[in-house]
């Protein structure tokens, strides 16, 4: 977080003076206040409130008591002798003052006093705070400024977790990745959920489902606060626009019968902080989701019958812009019966070919009449909810009916059973099958190739294929296909953000993939379970490339547990990787009763993922036999994934220098780096199943690094380095120290140390400079 870092950086500075600025309900003092409980152990800080205190006097309403802090003195000429007198020994740290609300001052003296206050060397460091600077500032006054918006104060996935604990939340780290996901990141959203949660320290769910249904019970900090500065009839407009999930100028003055609607939705996208535009160049905008939950709660319970006539218009405009979808929801929520059978009867096949999206507001759970008696009614709802799922509702005659070559015109199949073909395929990782239906399902259903299905369609198919340059392609194409639309919160979207975080993560591109997971989790909250599960079997992805191993498997075998497993595409992810963290943990015999007991869904498995599986496990025999058997045939199969190929040649290349031919190991790797390279594949090479017994190959050894040599090989087969120091190796020759080591493989600085210890008697040197030399020799780096 921005304003963490530039608060941690003045506190070690030298400028008397810093000032934080930022707009209303960014969540600034909710930020500071974290920060001061985080830093009260090693600094001396007061806290002041300056809304709420006399402002010529304001020392005397300390928030933040402390035992030195003057409160009695009458003037700042007294305040400042007396703090004279308690400061500490010259090498003390200053004290801190953090002065809120300076929107509020108003008295022409402030700035002469803290002039006054700053003029001793060393006596004070004061942080101004506030949404705009005092009405009067001492000219040449030094001060650090930082003027941010509310990008610069959301909280990540890793500080959410972090904040929890520091409130004494004993949460789990999906309740907390699902805080995160609701909040978005948000200050004061996280503020009032924890607040909530210790309340309810046993039960969090309730909790969070009420947060996201109404908003945290926002709406006096909203109306009081937040868009206290907007006239009335711009409160008004705002609240109407939160019956959907995205608007621009057109739809906004359709709700709300506004001609001055441009002006409000710039005031609002002001600094991002109440909107923020869904697409640079769509004209889309979205509020930011507790702020929209709290105007709907607000708006369904002080005029419902308002809510329902703006619903119905929504559907009407949503219909005339060919969103049928959405048409249809709208519909749905405002309870007009006829308009949701005639869009049901006259889009069916574009609802259904539209995949379903995240909804914070209008989720139609029940129709308001009993559909057992209209049938019609029941046709429409059953549209929606399955659209909503994003299930196609295929036809049921091939839904487990063995696979077929489909032709491309075939009146006894229709476009849901391509669908459902296609999915089939997909779960199976069978990309050329894929293909197929997908070019079938396009061409009967008239869909638009370019459009963000098929974009999402094709760019799983290439990641399936190891394609990833062109997977990340179609996936970015998708993600602005939907938001130049105003689409948010859409499946496609995020299925796209899902590849783009796969393809970094098979790039190496840690940090790249974890905030496109982020991002995932907070447009979307976990509203999927496809999607949900998937997010899941990424983060585990993640832990083991940093090998935190440990941690990688506790969260696969939860994913299994919980079933969800049967969700992923393709189906046997969990499965093949549970047994990859198995192996890299040294627990071959656990691993092969894993896949013993995986009879039923080993059979459901691609053949040449269970061959290469099936050959790892033997591999990390003590006696490793047929090895080549399995995996020599699939070298030349036509049409093998890029990873497969890549895993297949390292298994080899470790089980070749097992057997003491190192010449072919080299040769395999060889191969296999070539093969990588041109679309950047690095996470085979980064992870320690395919070669742990021989140690041939280096846990983190780039793509484009030669292959280690014969003599290398030998030398490190009977002291070879775990994969947790060959983590340390790769970051020696960037000279980092320990600390920032620890903090880049996310270790303690002992256990650094001690890797460090380890490299030096292994590699037979006793300084990092002699240690980068021989990992080169070695081939490791």
């Amino acid at each position: 977080m921005r304003l963490q870092n530039i608060l941690n950086e003045f506190a070690v500075g030298n400028q008397p003076v810093g000032t934080v600025y930022a707009p209303a309900g960014s969540g600034k003092t909710t930020v500071i206040l974290d920060w001061i409980t985080a830093t009260a152990a090693e600094r001396s800080i007061v806290y002041i409130d300056l809304a709420r205190c006399d402002q010529q006097r304001w020392w005397r309403a300390s928030q933040l008591p402390a035992p030195w802090w003057p409160v009695g003195a009458a003037t700042v000429d007294e305040l400042r002798s007396t703090l004279r007198a308690v400061q500490g020994p010259a090498d003390s740290a200053p004290a801190i003052v953090v002065l809120d609300g300076t929107e509020t001052v108003t008295d022409t003296t402030f700035s002469q006093q803290i002039h006054g206050l700053t003029a001793d060397p060393g006596l004070l460091r004061i942080i101004l705070v506030g949404r705009c600077g005092p009405a009067e500032t001492q000219p040449g006054m030094p001060a650090v400024r930082a003027v941010l918006d509310v990008t610069h104060l959301v909280f990540t996935d890793l500080e959410t977790a972090e904040l929890c604990a520091r409130r004494g939340l004993s949460v789990s780290s999906a309740v907390s990745r699902r805080l995160y996901a609701i909040t978005g990141g948000w200050a004061v959203g996280l503020a009032l959920a924890t607040d909530e949660l210790a309340d309810h320290p046993y039960d969090p769910e309730p909790v969070i489902d009420r947060l996201l249904r109404t908003g945290a019970n926002l709406e006096e900090y909203l109306h009081n606060d937040v868009l206290r500065s907007f006239p009335g009839h711009w409160r008004e407009a705002v609240r109407d626009g939160s019956v959907v999930e995205s608007v621009n100028p057109e739809l906004f003055e359709a709700l709300t019968g506004r001609d001055d609607i441009d002006a409000v939705l710039v005031g609002l996208a002001r600094e991002a902080m109440f909107a923020v535009p869904v697409h640079a160049e769509s004209g889309w905008f979205q509020y930011r989701r507790l702020w929209r939950s709290s105007l709907y709660a607000t708006l369904t319970r002080d005029d419902p019958i308002r809510a329902r006539d703006l619903h119905r218009t929504a559907a009407a405009w949503y219909r005339t812009h060919d969103q049928p979808a959405e048409a249809l929801r709208h519909a749905l929520a405002g309870r007009d019966r006829d308009l949701a059978i005639a869009i049901s009867r006259t889009h069916e096949t574009a609802i259904r070919a539209e995949h379903g999206r995240a909804i914070v507001t209008a989720a139609i759970s029940q129709p308001w009449s009993g559909l057992r008696r209209d049938a019609d009614l029941a046709a429409a709802f059953d549209l929606h909810i399955n659209r909503s799922r994003g299930q196609a509702s295929p036809d049921r005659r091939f839904a487990t009916s063995p696979p077929r070559p489909l032709p491309a015109t075939d009146p006894d199949i229709n476009v849901g059973s391509y669908l459902c073909r296609l999915q089939q395929a997909l779960e199976r990782g069978d990309s050329t099958a894929a293909q197929a239906s997908l070019t079938h399902y396009l061409a009967a259903a008239g869909a638009d190739p370019a459009g963000g299905a098929a974009l999402r369609y094709h760019a799983v198919i290439d990641y399936l294929d190891g394609r990833l340059r062109q997977a990340a392609g179609h996936a970015t194409a998708a993600r602005a296909h939907v938001r130049r639309h105003g689409i948010t919160g859409s499946h496609d979207e995020g299925w796209a953000l899902l590849i783009l975080a796969g393809t970094a993560v098979q790039q190496g591109h840690l940090d790249v993939a974890t905030r496109h997971l982020d991002t995932l989790a907070v447009e979307l909250w976990q509203s999927d379970p496809a999607l949900l599960a998937a997010e899941r079997l990424h983060h585990a992805l993640v832990l083991h490339q940093r090998h935190q191993d440990d941690a990688a498997l506790a969260g696969v075998e939860q994913l299994i547990a919980d079933d969800a497993d049967t969700l992923l595409v393709p189906r046997y992810a969990a499965r093949t990787l549970r047994i990859d963290l198995l192996l890299a943990i040294g627990h071959t015999a656990d691993a092969e009763r894993r896949w013993a007991t995986d009879n039923e869904h080993v059979a459901a498995l691609n053949p040449a993922a269970a061959a290469i599986t099936t050959a790892k496990l033997r591999a990390a025999r003590p006696l490793p036999d047929r090895v080549e058997d399995l995996l020599r045939p699939l070298l030349h199969a036509p049409a093998l994934p890029l990873y497969h190929q890549v895993e297949a040649l390292l298994v080899l290349a470790g089980h070749a220098a097992r057997a003491g031919t190192h010449t072919t190991a080299g040769q395999l790797i060889q191969q296999a780096t070539a093969l990588a390279a041109p679309e950047h594949l690095r996470h085979p090479f980064l992870t320690r199943h395919l070669h742990q017994p021989s140690a041939a190959v280096p846990a983190t050894a780039p793509v484009s690094a030669p292959p280690p040599n014969a003599a290398g090989l030998r030398q490190l087969t009977p002291t070879a380095l775990t994969p947790a120091e060959l983590a340390v190796l790769r970051l020696l020759p960037g000279f980092m120290t320990v600390t920032e080591i620890a903090a880049e493989l996310y270790l303690s600085g002992n256990t650094v140390k001690s890797h460090l210890t380890a490299i030096y008697r292994k590699l037979d040197v006793r300084r990092r400079r002699d240690a980068i030399r021989k990992g080169h020799e070695l081939g490791l780096l």
